[in-house]
């Protein structure tokens, strides 16, 4: 991971004008919870909040503004649809990128059904471009 955050430091130019929105990272792997907000922090700019699972997510999104909610769908206590669910219902400004390593076009109806804004397979959310796309035409 620290030769990705060199290369992001070096190639993509940290960004601090986009504080002001604030990012929730909900996913159980610690790796992959700290990969997205590094990526997120170094090459966006944007404040980053991170859950371990869904239940924290809920709590935190109690407490905190939250623009953007990126949940993972296998996680303890609860799926990442059912926590789209929670979300678009008790907070419907909230955009969700909902994300999968075993993404299939049953997964993604399921969380586009939730209430998913976007649906992205887990292996593509890691290159930069593509993923700087997204959250900044959500965030926009």
């Amino acid at each position: 991971l620290s030769s990705l955050n060199n290369l992001l430091r070096k190639k993509l130019f940290f960004k601090r004008r986009n504080m002001s929105k604030r990012i929730l990272v909900v996913d159980d792997n610690e790796t992959i919870r700290f990969l997205i907000k590094e990526i997120i922090v170094l090459a966006m700019g944007y404040e980053v909040v991170l859950a371990s699972n869904p239940k924290e997510a809920i709590k935190i999104i109690g407490e905190k503004h939250i623009d953007l909610v990126i949940t993972d769908r296998n996680m303890p206590w609860m799926l990442g649809e059912e926590l789209v669910r929670h979300i678009k219902f008790n907070c419907p400004e909230i955009k969700v990128i909902f994300v999968s390593s075993a993404m299939t076009p049953e997964i993604e109806k399921v969380a586009l059904t939730a209430g998913a804004d976007v649906v992205m397979d887990k292996s593509k959310f890691i290159h930069i471009e593509t993923t700087k796309f997204t959250i900044n035409k959500l965030l926009s």
